[in-house]
């Protein structure tokens, strides 16, 4: 907290000395602000990198730094005068830098870690993740899809299509976002109904077959009522094969839809959105490599995987992709949901409901020994049911602004881990038996009401909210271990134990801010926030509820704007307390989750956006996490010998201690419109992906290049070329310990290849 205090006295100084020089005066012409946040006019000043606005579209478009409007606090705000360090990303810088799913998008951002274990995103905002290696998890960073919570970690590695920005919030956002959102939050909108007719098709291709297809067609269907459908298709080949079967790996075959109505009053007092997606995968991605065995003995010398030990191999291979396993990679998720967003003005006010359903089924299935011996099968399943409600009321009277709302979430979850394995496995005859299986159904209920109120006075703005939420959750669920009948495939083996328990847990999650605009380029803000992820179940493991978390931010920033929008300088520092904290241990037969009693999280964060010259834009990204364990001792199963452990110290699980992403684009106007040169150079320090920090489930420092050329024409064509990782740098996004069974091998998931390609738009 001291730190904090230091940090803030020397941005208040910094502050003070920019506003005794203010910018000189602005153009009120220059930048026109969007009339709504997700009207498509915002994508033309979105962020021309992962969290940069754009050049504003004026005469002067190339010397001046737009606006973006978001809507982080439930209501339009200037990203520049918003109390949270935020990044935004339009729709329209998305498809420019072929940032096609979530994993793309937010690895360039500040303080932003993404992982990915047998078809479950692992996001990590500021050191605060998602470790789990089972079904039934929930993450701590809450992701929204207009304004729809989607609480299955599976649901939202799908493809990002027909998007008019990406918001990514960082830090605690336990008072209007709520469950869940210990780390922070993303929101993804996707465009909105025209009252005219416009859409547009995409074509990409490139190196691994890459054939990928994009389209929306939107217009007036009736008076008052408007309507949009939009489309994406993605197929490509895989980045290696499985030597043992022939099988491509880490492929993706994807097909999805949306569409959306809109009706508008006459009046526009009430305005209604109903919208439906559906989205189909079935491919071989996210396939884990064999990295070598991760246990010892007490006397500590190396224990040998079972599947090199009963004879199996591994590649000999020059392509890190490659897999030499009996037992393909499958990736199998069905998606879909629907939400009504209803407006209604209320004199003054504005009443929003938000209606929502959403299912999630998939099943991913693997190699466990990731050796070619016929020795296991992992098998993940899981499907989900969910349904939401938010109603709020916001707007403004005199010096007050409020927001003050309740919601409403339901889910049922079935999911289990299958992994019949051999015999041999155990020092027993050839036999395939039926093996390990555990899972069941996971029920939950949570209630919230939450306030926002923001009371200005001259350029000082308070704000206080807070948020109590109440969860419910009960499990019935079941455990077998079965060495002696044989398997039988798409047949769960007959539960041995089981259990059926319930609990709930309640908090109260408050947050104070100040804000201080001392002059017309320069805006403050201090603020204590909390977050609060609730106790839970470990579906399968047999185990009495893990407590509930919690953490408390405290936080201060400095957003500038210098030399008539030409230089724009977002910082901001953080120190966490954070208790509780919901680890998984992989035990020799299952997985546990336990609580490791306090950590403490520190560090800043700068967003640069320079335009020095006509026509250039420079931008840097630039994080400092210092994270570690303040208590906690437990034992690792992978090294007995070692007895307990004292990890107080250790660096926290995804969190790079530095991040940084340089970019630079260069536009020249051309006869046929404006091409733009861009170059990306991203780097990232050593990221460890246990608590016990080992360096061998580890990621080292890297680096990764980026390069795009793209031609806008003044008769609604673009075209563009690009490649991603241009030197071909081999790195893993995650690592992890797999059951003592098969001899605890260490897994790697790769970040993709070298990829290059083009694209070709048409917009009307």
């Amino acid at each position: 907290m001291t730190h904090t205090i230091r940090a803030l006295f020397c941005f208040a100084s910094f502050a003070a000395i920019a506003a005794a020089a203010p910018s000189r005066a602005q153009s009120a012409s220059a930048v026109g602000a969007p009339a709504s946040a997700n009207d498509a006019s915002v994508a033309q000043t979105a962020a021309t990198s992962s969290s940069k606005p754009a050049a504003a579209a004026s005469d002067n478009t190339s010397t001046i730094i737009g606006e973006v409007v978001v809507t982080a606090q439930k209501h339009e705000t200037n990203i520049q005068s918003t109390p949270i360090a935020i990044s935004a990303i339009s729709g329209a810088n998305l498809v420019a830098r072929q940032q096609t799913d979530v994993s793309s998008v937010i690895q360039s951002l500040p303080n932003v870690h993404f992982g990915e274990n047998e078809g479950q995103a692992q996001i990590s905002i500021r050191g605060v993740g998602f470790d789990n290696v089972t079904v039934g998890g929930e993450g701590r960073v809450a992701f929204h899809e207009d304004g729809v919570y989607v609480s299955r970690p599976d649901a939202i590695l799908g493809t990002i299509f027909d998007v008019n920005r990406i918001e990514v919030l960082r830090g605690p956002q336990g008072t209007l976002y709520g469950r869940n959102a210990t780390a922070g939050a993303i929101n993804v909108i996707t465009n909105n109904p025209t009252d005219d007719v416009s859409g547009y098709i995409r074509a990409t291709g490139g190196n691994y077959g890459l054939a990928k297809f994009e389209g929306a067609l939107s217009g007036p269907l009736a008076p008052d009522l408007d309507g949009r459908i939009a489309f994406e298709s993605i197929d490509r080949g895989g980045y290696g094969k499985d030597l043992t079967t022939g099988s491509p790996v880490s492929d993706d075959h994807e097909k999805a839809v949306r569409a959306k109505l809109r009706y508008t009053a006459p009046d526009n007092h009430v305005r209604l959105t109903l919208s439906g997606d559906y989205l189909n995968e079935n491919d071989h991605a996210f396939s884990a490599s064999y990295l070598g065995g991760g246990a010892f003995t007490a006397a500590g010398a190396p224990i040998e995987p079972a599947g090199l030990r009963l004879g199996g191999q591994i590649p000999n291979s020059s392509n890190p992709f490659d897999i030499d396993q009996d037992v393909n990679p499958r990736l199998l998720r069905t998606i879909y949901g629907a939400s009504a967003n209803a407006q209604v003005d209320v004199g003054s006010f504005v009443l929003t409901s938000i209606s929502s359903y959403r299912h999630s089924d998939y099943v991913s299935q693997g190699d466990l020994d990731r050796t070619s011996a016929d020795l296991s099968v992992l098998k993940l399943s899981e499907r989900s049911d969910q349904a939401s409600e938010e109603v709020r009321l916001n707007g403004s009277i005199d010096h007050f602004r409020f927001d003050v709302g309740g919601y409403y979430f339901h889910e049922n979850v079935y999911g289990y881990t299958d992994i019949p394995v051999n015999d041999e496995l155990i020092g027993g005859r050839d036999f395939f038996a039926a093996g390990y299986a555990a899972g069941g159904t996971l029920t939950t209920d949570a209630e919230a009401a939450f306030f926002n109120v923001d009371y200005s006075i001259g350029d000082v703005t308070l704000t206080a909210g807070g948020r109590y939420s109440n969860e419910r959750k009960s499990i019935d669920e079941f455990y077998s271990l079965d060495f002696a009948d044989p398997y039988v495939p798409g047949q769960l083996p007959p539960p041995q134990k089981g259990d059926r328990q319930a609990a709930s847990w309640s908090d109260f999650t408050p947050l104070g801010t100040i804000s201080y605009k001392p002059a017309r380029n320069i805006y403050i803000y201090g603020t204590i926030s909390t977050g609060f992820k609730s106790g839970g179940f470990n579906l399968g493991g047999l185990q009495p509820p893990f407590a509930p978390e919690t953490l408390t931010d405290y936080e201060g920033g400095v957003k500038a704007d210098w030399f008539d929008r030409r230089l724009q300088t977002n910082l901001s520092v953080f120190d966490y307390d954070y208790s509780n904290l919901q680890v998984n241990q992989i035990t020799p037969l299952t997985v546990e989750i336990v609580n490791a009693a306090k950590a403490t999280l520190k560090g800043a964060e700068a967003d640069i956006t320079w335009i020095p010259i006509e026509h250039l834009t420079l931008s840097a990204d630039a994080s400092y996490l210092s994270s570690r364990y303040d208590k906690f001792s437990t034992e690792d199963s992978t090294r007995p010998g070692l007895g307990v452990l004292n990890l107080a110290g250790n660096q926290l699980d995804q969190a790079p201690p530095y991040k940084f992403d340089l970019a630079a684009q260069y536009t020249w106007p051309v006869a046929l419109g404006d091409l733009s040169l861009r170059g990306e150079w991203s780097g990232t320090g050593k990221t460890y992906f246990s608590p016990f920090d080992l360096n061998y489930v580890a990621q080292g420092q890297y680096s990764m290049v980026n390069a795009f050329l793209t031609l806008a024409t003044t008769h609604h064509w673009t075209a563009s070329l690009f490649v991603r990782n241009l030197t071909n740098t081999t790195a893993y996004s995650e690592k992890f310990i797999s059951s003592a069974l098969v001899g605890s091998v260490v897994n790697g998931i790769l970040e993709p290849p070298r990829t290059f390609g083009g694209s070709v738009e048409y917009r009307f």
